[in-house]
């Protein structure tokens, strides 16, 4: 019932979106009256694809042309719209902004020539839409293209000297599904395989699908390497297609898996406890997996140094109080593309890069994929390498 509302909920907003888009766009403007009704067409088709596509995924064959098709231009167009729904709607904030304070009425800006009112608004229109497509182009091409390497010297007091210079290498949010395949994985297996990882840390959100259809779309992770191994814990988006089986396939991915567990690796003289907590809207789906770094640091045997994988980054308060002295997360995209870039911060406590809480440091990756629109605009797609210094 909660999904089936929330589907409801996200159908009623997106269909009121594209209303107003139509309205912007469509009423009022220059357009001949026929064509009109052939542009309202277009915006209930547009609006229309998003729950079709969505649809599909559990009622088409996955590798059809149909399918892949229908996934690209769904996902590449909600992300236009979006664009072009900003910007209509910046420029109607603009000019209530402007009205109200009295500046002039941009609504009415020439209320004895109504010909040159309409060429006025469409200009506006036009150029809004032609920026919203350019941009879309522009994002595509940064979202599709090699993750950058974020390289992160960690300081820490008290490290014990065989952990100096001990590496760890972050991928997150990948998303493999609808949008992105086999060839994206293998490109992240050759980046991750070249930064000589001591330990692998993937902070869930891996894939958008069940374990089965997409099996052969992350095998290349099975080629990964690492120095002590590559460890997993689930984010939000594997609880919608399965949490507990993803737990189980991760293993035949070549990583371990950490539900509220932890793992202790020896270095040399030093120890190093990795732990893992799963995704904090778990307990929705799941009750009796609920996220809980308690939990993963219970019975830890004496230690160096702790690192705990949560995929969300509000898990650190917790993870705090807990212990841990490192926490790596995703979840947030950076934000993934403007302008979500400078909202992100207001929904996480830390939404990019590192930070720290009391004495635990927090690193958020902005995640080596992307989810829905394939698009990042100022916000890079990253594989992060995390290298331990003492301070």
């Amino acid at each position: 019932m909660q999904m089936l509302l929330f589907a409801a909920a996200a159908i009623a907003i997106w269909g009121g979106a594209h209303f107003y888009v139509g309205q912007r766009l469509i009423v009022g403007s220059s357009i001949p009256a026929p064509w009109c009704y052939v542009a309202w067409g277009l915006v209930a088709l547009h609006a229309s694809l998003s729950p079709i596509a969505f649809a599909s995924r559990r009622l088409m064959p996955d590798d059809t042309a149909l399918y892949q098709g229908l996934q690209f231009v769904t996902y590449l167009g909600m992300g236009f719209f979006v664009l072009l729904f900003l910007g209509l709607l910046g420029k109607d904030l603009v000019f209530w902004v402007a009205k109200l304070a009295g500046l002039f009425d941009p609504a009415n800006p020439f209320p004895d020539d109504p010909t040159r009112r309409t060429l006025l608004t469409s200009g506006l229109n036009l150029g809004i839409f032609a920026a919203s497509g350019v941009a879309t182009g522009v994002g595509y091409v940064a979202a599709t293209r090699t993750p950058s390497v974020d390289e992160v010297d960690l300081h820490v007091g008290g490290l014990h000297p065989d952990l100096e210079g001990f590496r760890i290498v972050q991928i997150s949010d990948m998303h493999i599904g609808p949008t992105l395949k086999r060839s994206f994985v293998e490109t992240v297996v050759e980046l991750v395989n070249g930064l000589d990882a001591d330990m692998v840390a993937m902070t869930g959100d891996l894939a958008d699908g069940f374990p089965p259809d997409l099996r052969h779309e992350l095998e290349p992770m099975l080629q990964m390497k690492s120095g002590h191994g590559a460890f997993y814990v689930t984010g939000n988006h594997e609880c919608y297609w399965d949490a507990p089986a993803w737990q189980r396939e991760a293993p035949r991915l070549g990583m371990t898996t950490l539900a509220n567990q932890h793992a202790l690796l020896r270095v040399g003289g030093a120890s190093l406890l990795v732990g893992g907590v799963n995704d904090l809207h778990t307990e929705r789906f799941f009750p009796d997996q609920a996220s809980d770094p308690h939990a993963a640091m219970k019975g830890a045997p004496a230690h160096d140094f702790s690192v705990l994988l949560a995929h969300q980054p509000r898990s650190c308060y917790e993870a705090s109080r807990a212990g841990w002295k490192l926490q790596l997360s995703g979840h947030t995209h950076g934000g993934q593309f403007f302008p979500w870039n400078f909202f992100i911060g207001l929904a996480h406590p830390f939404s990019a890069g590192l930070g720290k809480l009391e004495d635990m440091w927090v690193y958020v990756n902005r995640g080596t994929g992307y989810w829905g629109p394939p698009l990042r605009l100022g916000v890079p797609s990253e594989v992060t390498a995390i290298t331990l210094r003492a301070a």
